[in-house]
């Protein structure tokens, strides 16, 4: 393992022959492009070739960023709840091709009682917003969030049009897993009994109150500076 300092900033991890300008620009990042903290991993052909952190996870406490710093992955966590639903589908606890309302009977409210699992998944619902304020609160009460989706009417016919449900997609996921399966875990708890633990990795949808709070914080920032083209988180 190597280290570059830049500006302060401890660059650690490895990259290996060839790959060396990768690790010159990740650490301009934070000579230039004011990063504050991140990781970069990259395999070629199975291989780890590139490994590389950098910077702080908090910035209010100036905690360093460590080779084992958790971040979280957002939209790439709909993948991870894909996998989940295509388990579900192995078992035959669902059929993409068949409505909704057969799992969960009061989605049908405001015209929706014909859309498909296939369409619900596929972006195609029509249900990429709520009308209801989304907070804390209503997204740990999974019941009162079950109603509130319920009763969302969708913005077009659905089926007839697509667009990303960026927000929705793992609520609605969540739901539906819920009423299918005999267990009835919510979509962490089955991703992680599933997928994760058996496959030994170290990938949460909802970190456990048992794990370390090793992880890395969101600055304010970071929005306004992806919008202004000055860096990336």
């Amino acid at each position: 393992m190597s280290a570059v300092i830049t500006r302060q900033i401890t660059v650690g991890g490895h990259v290996s022959p060839g790959f060396e300008s990768v690790r010159d620009v990740f650490a301009e990042n934070f000579a230039s492009r004011r990063e504050i903290g991140g990781a970069c991993c990259a395999y070629v052909r199975g291989k780890k070739v590139i490994d590389l952190w950098g910077g702080v996870r908090n910035a209010q406490t100036g905690e360093r960023w460590e080779s084992d710093t958790m971040v979280i992955v957002y939209s790439a966590t709909k993948g991870l709840a894909a996998m989940a639903m295509a388990v579900a589908h192995s078992r035959g606890w669902l059929d993409y091709d068949e409505r909704v309302t057969t799992y969960w009977p009061e989605f049908a409210q405001h015209g929706k009682e014909n859309i498909t699992v296939r369409q619900l998944l596929g972006h195609q619902a029509g249900l990429f917003a709520l009308d209801e304020p989304l907070d804390r609160a209503l997204v740990s009460d999974l019941d009162r969030l079950a109603g509130v989706l319920a009763r969302q009417k969708p913005a077009w016919p659905p089926g007839t049009r697509l667009a990303y449900h960026a927000i929705t997609l793992g609520f609605y996921e969540g739901e539906l897993l819920r009423r299918v399966d005999p267990r009835h875990r919510t979509l962490g708890e089955f991703f992680q009994e599933e997928i994760a633990s058996p496959l030994e990795l170290d990938v949460y949808i909802r970190l456990p109150e048992s794990i370390p709070r090793n992880s890395s914080s969101l600055s304010e920032s970071s929005a306004a500076m992806c919008i202004e083209g000055g860096g990336s988180r």
